[in-house]
């Protein structure tokens, strides 16, 4: 079976929560992001790229100010294509359009006995995914090499 490359949703999205609870996760999303604001380990083009963009740097913590995230999503396009080496699998996200992926937990996997074991170990386990044929994207882990 050949998974088509994006799925276009006919149906309204379904409304989650109310004007008042959406209201209350984007607040409550805004005070964290200024007060705790978020932690950016051993990359310090993306620390510069914040502070380029307008938020505050200390150290490896980026702060935004209220509205600022609201502000930089807004410059983002509602839609684009992801191109893939076969053109034909390219999607595109966002819109109406749905990508189907399957998800994956942590990029280390670890056991009781053994400690850390190899990427091989996550790959064969994702083995049945691939083969399925019914996913549109698979993840895939961006791992340093020297973590391989």
């Amino acid at each position: 079976m050949t998974a088509p490359a994006f799925i276009r949703r006919e149906i309204p999205p379904y409304e989650l929560l109310t004007e008042e609870g959406l209201a209350l996760v984007e607040s409550t999303g805004e005070r964290l992001l200024a007060e705790i604001g978020i932690e950016i380990r051993d990359d310090a083009e993306a620390l510069q790229l914040f502070k380029d963009a307008g938020a505050g740097v200390d150290g490896i913590t980026v702060h935004f100010d209220p509205g600022h995230v609201r502000h930089l999503c807004s410059t983002a396009p509602r839609q684009f294509t992801q191109l893939a080496l076969n053109p034909a699998k390219s999607v595109q996200i966002g819109g109406n359009n749905v990508v189907l992926a399957p998800a994956y937990g942590s990029p280390f996997v670890r056991d009781l006995v053994g400690g850390r074991r190899s990427t091989t170990s996550r790959t064969s386990s994702s083995s049945p995914t691939r083969r399925r044929g019914c996913t549109i994207r698979e993840a895939r882990f961006a791992n340093p090499p020297n973590c391989r």
